[in-house]
């Protein structure tokens, strides 16, 4: 990666934040968090005193299920506490923008990125920079990896024959792996064993990774074991995010590779997570907004690198896929556990994303873009779906306080 004060810095003057709810394509169902109908983003838009614009996006969910924040809580911070940091701060750079935030606000790692990559989006723009060429990735193209959640139907029959038409669909259409989300019990059925199993009765062949979204304990160690005679090789974050030790004992009862999920939320977590002595990990599910931004995404996939330690980028649905391939080009083909990446359309309804259109560049394998900046926002396309007042804060504007987010 290029030094971050290679691009200069920026006085911002004025910040902008725009909610909206995008349609969806398909819902989305974990034992975490629910996305149907829409999916709700916040962006931030920032504007410099010399001409500079660029645009960020807030990854967090409807409500604080997943994490601790939620896009009506995010915006909220973004215009009350961070915009007037960032405000204040003098020409700042991108590698500033945390060092600022984070002296003055714990925590709020998804509203920070989101400002983060609105600086970095400006300053990349003023320099003519695309954010594959300043991170120097190594890899133009990146393997694209699908995403099923839990399936509906109203018996076990229904739900095992869509849930297993899903994945062979994902498959079909190219993705070189598919991640299925698994719990003790969905409506009813075991799902761990029984879905996997159901797969392979089903004829599906390809790879299949396991996302436990930390909803197990230690009574299940013994279910997991059985797992690698079915060809499973890999499960995420079965455990809570503080709990190492079961996800270490995990590694050693069962051979599978265990992969740090929601444990990671900074590049101290991903040191603690690959401990050289006892890992509790042998890979990394990297979030670059969870984490608090690019740059910081960056470090980990530079450390995980070092190490030899498996790692991919986890989109969280559909917002922020350019950034992810961006990050993505930076894993060597060897480490790379496979992200899910894929094309526009594939989450959001295309007449509604505000981004450009991610297309296969052939099957299984995602572009990384080339034009300056990090990505690409339609404004009138995020006005279009806009669920509040666009919120503004300058020195004319003074950030309001407890602002009604949503409109009647």
């Amino acid at each position: 990666m290029r030094n971050p004060l290679e691009l200069g810095r920026m006085q911002v003057d004025r910040v902008e934040v725009y909610v909206a709810s995008l349609p969806q394509t398909v819902d989305f169902v974990s034992s975490v968090a629910s996305i149907t109908t829409s999916r709700p983003v916040a962006y931030v838009r920032v504007f410099g005193s010399n001409g500079e614009e660029g645009w960020g996006e807030c990854c967090a969910l409807g409500e604080p299920s997943y994490t601790e924040e939620s896009i009506p809580l995010a915006a909220r911070m973004i215009v009350e506490k961070l915009a007037p940091i960032v405000l204040d701060g003098g020409p700042i750079s991108v590698a500033d923008v945390r060092t600022l935030l984070d002296a003055k606000v714990q925590g709020w790692n998804m509203s920070k990125a989101a400002v983060e990559a609105a600086v970095f989006d400006a300053l990349l723009r003023g320099a003519n920079v695309s954010l594959f060429a300043f991170l120097e990735g190594v890899r133009q193209r990146v393997p694209a990896g699908g995403a099923v959640g839990f399936p509906q139907g109203e018996t076990t029959n229904e739900r095992l024959g869509e849930f297993v038409n899903q994945v062979h669909k994902r498959l079909a259409e190219g993705y070189k792996r598919v991640r299925i989300k698994v719990a003790p019990s969905h409506k009813g059925d075991e799902w761990t064993l029984q879905p996997v199993v159901a797969l392979r009765n089903g004829g599906v062949k390809g790879v299949v990774q396991l996302d436990g979204n930390m909803v197990y304990d230690e009574s299940h160690l013994q279910l997991f074991s059985t797992l690698r005679q079915h060809g499973i090789d890999i499960v995420e974050q079965p455990f809570g995010r503080r709990n190492l030790q079961l996800h270490r004992q995990l590694r050693r009862k069962t051979g599978l590779a265990v992969i740090a999920d929601e444990s990671i939320t900074s590049l101290d977590d991903v040191v603690l997570a690959l401990d050289d002595e006892q890992p509790s990990f042998d890979g990394i599910c990297n979030k670059w907004s969870r984490v608090g931004g690019i740059l910081e995404s960056a470090a980990i996939i530079e450390t995980c690198v070092a190490r030899g330690a498996k790692v991919f980028m986890g989109g969280m649905i559909g917002v922020g896929t350019h950034v992810d391939l961006a990050l993505s080009s930076l894993i060597p083909d060897e480490l790379d556990i496979i992200g899910d990446h894929g094309p526009s359309g594939k989450w959001i309804a295309q007449e509604a994303d505000p981004t450009p259109p991610i297309a296969w560049s052939e099957p299984g394998y995602v572009s990384v873009s080339d034009r300056p900046g990090v990505v690409d926002i339609d404004r009138d396309v995020v006005m279009k779906w806009l669920t509040a007042d666009v919120m503004t804060v300058d020195k004319h504007h003074p950030p309001k306080t407890f602002w009604p987010l949503v409109r009647d």
